[in-house]
């Protein structure tokens, strides 16, 4: 309680598995914080009194991309595209030397968000500072975790990155993690959404990812998610 009275944060408890339950408790948390969106149609009238309007309905249509779908990421075709990158090679990092504590892991991690340009390397010891204080919560299931932190002046933009293990590190309370999916953002709604995503992917491709021993057979593995990933996004068109 003392930590969360320092941070000024409000705390929200779920499962570590984060089961269909929690997902909605989360979902209602959010939507609660949601801005309310501005009716455009009051909006034109003004408009019209200090300036001629050529087009009303091109008018409307900018209007609302541009007040109503600001910092929005949560339409099918970005979401898709959050996930896609969290599989493209360039985002992804396979570490087959043996690292012993994992808080160097948190590093490698944020170390690729930072050569993207979307956190600084403090954004580590944000994560850091959650695991030591709250416990691995981070941690979903066997094998897994999402590291990620508030929103912070260590943030630059959403950003998505996997580090994916040959050798499983210990996190606190004795879990053992082997697959890592890292995710930096300016609003903590954008984070709920991608997580959404990765679990539904995990659930197919999780025994997958797990059992990878080497690079080549990671790359080929990706490949396959990626493909994976497109067609779910068709199908919701």
């Amino acid at each position: 309680k003392k930590v969360q009275e320092n941070l000024k944060i409000n705390i929200i408890k779920v499962s570590p598995f984060l089961v269909e339950d929690d997902m909605k408790k989360l979902d209602n948390y959010f939507n609660d914080k949601k801005e309310k969106r501005i009716d455009i149609d009051k909006l034109i009238p003004v408009i019209a009194k200090f300036s001629e309007i050529k087009d009303k309905d091109k008018l409307r249509e900018e209007l609302e991309n541009i007040i109503n779908h600001r910092g929005d990421i949560f339409d099918e075709d970005r979401k898709n595209l959050a996930i896609e990158e969290l599989f493209n090679n360039e985002n992804v990092s396979y570490i087959e030397k043996r690292i012993e504590k994992w808080e160097e892991v948190i590093d490698e991690g944020v170390k690729i968000l930072f050569k993207k340009g979307k956190v600084s390397m403090e954004y580590s010891e944000d994560i850091k500072f959650l695991i030591r204080n709250f416990g691995s919560y981070m941690v979903i299931t066997k094998d897994i975790a999402i590291p990620h932190a508030e929103s912070s002046e260590n943030v630059y933009g959403s950003g998505v990155a996997t580090v994916v293990l040959k050798h499983r590190v210990k996190f606190p309370g004795n879990k053992n993690v082997k697959i890592l999916f890292f995710l930096s953002s300016k609003e903590k709604k954008d984070n709920l959404k991608i997580i959404e995503k990765i679990l539904i992917i995990l659930e197919k491709f999780s025994d997958k990812l797990t059992k990878v021993k080497d690079e080549k057979k990671l790359l080929n593995l990706l490949a396959e998610i990626k493909i994976e990933v497109k067609d779910n996004g068709k199908d919701k068109q």
